[in-house]
């Protein structure tokens, strides 16, 4: 008939059935223009207008939603006073919800612990984490055995990163059904949020008992292996989800990082090849650095250098990337170049948590270019902002004791070269070290690497 252009009619309980229909199979297609249909056939139908109630709700126009709730004036009705609740936790009107809750408890209403079960998620998805709690545990003082709420109780624990508690809820759900496969994941989740892995991999081996069909806990459970450092068994679980649509090749960099972790090259070359030239769903720096790890360590310098380029372009201001460049330049010897990339990074990168050692690693690397080219207070001046952030970053204070030695600063010497471990001082060849202006050899020099060579265990000597 809408093709045809008629009018369409139907009742309100086939308008009711058409939306029950839409909510029940998830699909929402038609759901406003049949609901604006029923609403123009039959406005005063308080059924559609708790419909109505739901969409506006659900798009989220909460004072339009609650107004329409008020003109309702119905009392009694459980979707009412849960859309209503919703409403104004939403408009961050937690205390008349705590009211409105409280005079509900004072009716005895018979759906009160529907109202709990429904809003303390709601509250916890708002990030309403005190509230939710506040309202988690009012609940169970009228429900103490109620399961929804000691769930939400778990994951309010987790999003608050009380991990301990959390785990305590969790164990307790696990006693209470110990073939839940949601609360093994959830275990397992938790163990792995603190580090625990051994007990993450028993509890996702328990989820999978349960269920052994779920790719996202094979992903996690061989994360954990990962990180245990068990990378052939972590190997192993990726291999599960190879050839499965969605889960093939975002297992496949996680398996040539496994790969690189094991020496093996040549096979996580292979893996991220695939993937690069496949999709453009994982085009990731990560993946990209990992690819140029492999195509230096098998010799592609060509292929090396042609992948740096196209991962700069689609990521020109990544800390890694870019200091991958200036590394290339100082290998080619444009020092120039090195250096003029290596103080992009320090003057208009702003890293992250992720990214604060490549900060160091780039100050480092400035620092080694100008020791070379023997301009040493630059030099000494970027090895000690290593030193300021990170006061036990290997060779950093050895350089910086060079540094000060050729400036005739022997105090500042002393000060640094006791820092250094023994090992440091061992490994030690001085291949930054640039000879005095006026002689090939600078007498300090000679003196340090003689101290290297006897490997003086008491630095003060």
């Amino acid at each position: 008939m809408q093709e045809e252009g008629k009018e369409t009619y139907f009742d309100a309980d086939e308008i009711e059935d058409l939306l029950d229909s839409f909510e029940e199979s998830d699909d929402y297609t038609l759901y406003d223009e049949v609901l604006s249909l029923g609403m123009r056939l039959h406005p005063n139908h308080q059924g559609l207008q708790i419909k109505q109630c739901k969409l506006l709700v659900y798009q989220e126009q909460y004072r339009k939603a609650l107004k329409l709730i008020d003109s309702l004036n119905q009392e009694g009705d459980p979707e009412i006073d849960l859309l209503r609740l919703e409403c104004l936790c939403a408009l961050g009107k937690f205390a008349e919800a705590r009211i409105y809750t409280e005079q509900l408890i004072d009716s005895e209403c018979e759906y009160l612990e529907d109202i709990f079960e429904y809003i303390a998620p709601v509250l916890g998805e708002l990030g309403m984490h005190e509230e939710a709690l506040e309202y988690i545990h009012l609940g169970q003082a009228h429900f103490p055995d109620n399961i929804v709420l000691k769930e939400e109780l778990c994951f309010n624990l987790e999003s608050t990163g009380e991990i301990r508690k959390a785990i305590k809820i969790c164990n307790e759900l696990i006693d209470n059904n110990p073939y839940s496969f949601e609360d093994w994941t959830t275990l397992g989740r938790l163990y792995s949020m603190q580090g625990d892995y051994e007990k993450a991999i028993e509890a996702f081996d328990f989820a999978l008992t349960c269920d052994d069909t779920d790719g996202e806990v094979k992903i996690l459970k061989a994360y954990c292996l990962f990180m245990n450092e068990n990378y052939q068994k972590a190997l192993e679980v990726y291999s599960e989800l190879l050839g499965i649509p969605d889960y093939t090749y975002r297992v496949k960099p996680l398996m040539a990082e496994a790969y690189l972790r094991l020496d093996n090259y040549e096979e996580a070359y292979r893996l991220l090849q695939d993937t690069l030239q496949h999709t453009r769903e994982y085009e990731e720096p990560a993946t990209y650095i990992n690819y140029l790890l492999c195509c230096a360590k098998t010799n592609r310098l060509e292929e090396e250098q042609n992948t740096l380029e196209k991962a700069l372009k689609l990521f020109p201001d990544h800390i890694n990337l870019l200091y991958l460049k200036a590394l290339y330049y100082t290998e080619k010897g444009l020092e120039k170049e090195a250096i003029e990339t290596l103080q992009y990074i320090l003057d208009h990168i702003q890293p992250d948590e992720v990214y604060i050692n490549s900060l160091a690693d780039t100050n480092f690397q400035l620092a080694n270019i100008y020791l070379k080219k023997g301009e040493i207070k630059q030099a000494l001046k970027n090895y000690l902002r290593v030193i300021e952030h990170f006061p036990s970053y290997p060779m950093a204070h050895l350089k910086a004791a060079i540094c000060y030695l050729k400036l005739g600063d022997t105090q500042q010497f002393m000060e640094h070269i006791t820092q250094c471990t023994d090992q440091e001082i061992i490994d030690f060849e001085g291949d930054y070290i640039p000879a005095d202006s006026e002689s090939n050899k600078s007498p300090l020099i000679e003196l340090i690497k003689d101290y290297i060579s006897k490997n003086k265990k008491d630095k003060t000597n």
